[in-house]
């Protein structure tokens, strides 16, 4: 694993002593995380505040900036209430364990969520059934089943906005609309969304027309917002019913706190960046599909999906992407591409000469 660690980034390109890696794939889809301005509003918060960590809600409690960026947040959002949390895990540990002790009698999950919230359900010993957030009818046929006598709002449904598995945006108002006629509470997983979906930037909920409606989400902070942290935002009966008494960490690093609100102020101001986003989204994406792959996902989705017949060699593909310098790891280039099942030498070598004629055509990669 050593040969993966790269002594520093300058843009696409990682750097190890005197070789230079081509990163095609990011979770920091509009690059947030090597922003100047960003940075800037780092140290004059630490200036301002003189400290670096808070405690825990119970030395201390919540103090006045992490306030005002839960109304940041909330603003931002169009929510009434938003509980921060220092981490994805402790925020994903907190719905796992309100869910287990409140009245939801079924949880159902989309197939297709990021994988954490998936493993992080099953492993709560929780009653799950699966879905496909393609297909509305199939959640409503699920929902069907349980009488609508013993849900009273006890069916929570998990979905995400924007798939990290296959790049798919989902289309969030028609399960809005499945989980209101069967009284069901609708929890939108955002955290690839956010920034990325919505002509503000404000996520799959925006782009779905549904902001008003009181749908609660959740958000990791280090996707797209290239930083620390999570949060659950949505109507304050909602979240209530989500997370309880839980009042969110206030040991959310002060350093995360000034990032998060310098990068949704830069979401907000700079519609641009996500429109060159998805402008090199659907250049690497007709790039592929021009060499004969067969390419996935909603086109303007930052998630490119290869996908092949054959069964999986993982350990070759990277291999091959290692040996022509062309890495598949995080970076601030914008657009994330997962290769799937791919098996055969004549399938790896075009896949392979594929990323890095379309490396070469957007100007990544200059020699190899």
């Amino acid at each position: 694993m050593s040969q993966l660690v790269f002594e520093r980034s300058e843009g696409a390109a990682l750097i190890k002593g005197s070789e230079i890696f081509t990163s095609f794939c990011s979770t920091d889809f509009l690059g947030f995380s090597q922003d100047n301005r960003v940075f800037q509003a780092i140290r004059d918060g630490l200036s301002r505040e003189n400290e670096l960590l808070t405690g825990s809600p119970e030395n201390c409690g919540a103090r006045p900036y992490h306030q005002r960026l839960a109304k940041g947040v909330s603003a931002f959002r169009a929510s009434e209430e938003v509980r921060l949390f220092s981490s994805f895990e402790e925020m994903l540990f907190s719905l796992i364990s309100c869910s287990k002790h409140s009245s939801y009698s079924n949880v159902f999950i989309s197939s297709s969520i990021q994988r954490q919230v998936y493993d992080g359900f099953s492993l709560a010993g929780l009653e799950l059934s699966n879905f496909d957030s393609a297909e509305p009818d199939q959640l409503e046929e699920k929902l069907s089943r349980v009488q609508l006598s013993e849900i009273e709002r006890k069916a929570l449904v998990l979905i995400e906005s924007l798939s990290p598995v296959d790049g798919r945006v989902t289309p969030l108002k028609a399960f809005f609309k499945v989980c209101e006629k069967a009284q069901a509470t609708m929890l939108v997983d955002d955290s690839f969304g956010l920034g990325v979906l919505g002509l503000l930037g404000s996520g799959g909920l925006e782009k779905a027309g549904i902001l008003d409606e009181g749908v609660s989400s959740f958000f990791d902070f280090k996707h797209t917002l290239g930083s620390v942290g999570a949060a659950v935002a949505g109507s304050r009966m909602e979240v209530e019913g989500l997370l309880g008494e839980e009042k969110g960490a206030s040991s959310l690093p002060l350093y995360s706190v000034y990032g998060v609100e310098a990068a949704l102020e830069l979401t907000e101001l700079e519609v641009r960046s996500r429109s060159k986003l998805r402008a090199k989204a659907l250049r690497v994406r007709d790039g592929l599909i021009s060499m004969g792959l067969r390419v996935e996902g909603d086109p303007v989705s930052p998630v490119i999906l290869i996908k092949l017949e054959d069964p999986l060699i993982i350990s070759e593909v990277v291999r091959g992407l290692f040996e022509r310098k062309i890495v598949v790891d995080k970076d601030s280039n914008g657009v994330r591409i997962i290769i799937r099942s791919i098996h055969t030498p004549a399938l790896i070598t075009a896949l392979l000469q594929a990323v890095d004629d379309v490396g070469k055509k957007l100007g990544l990669i200059s020699s190899l």
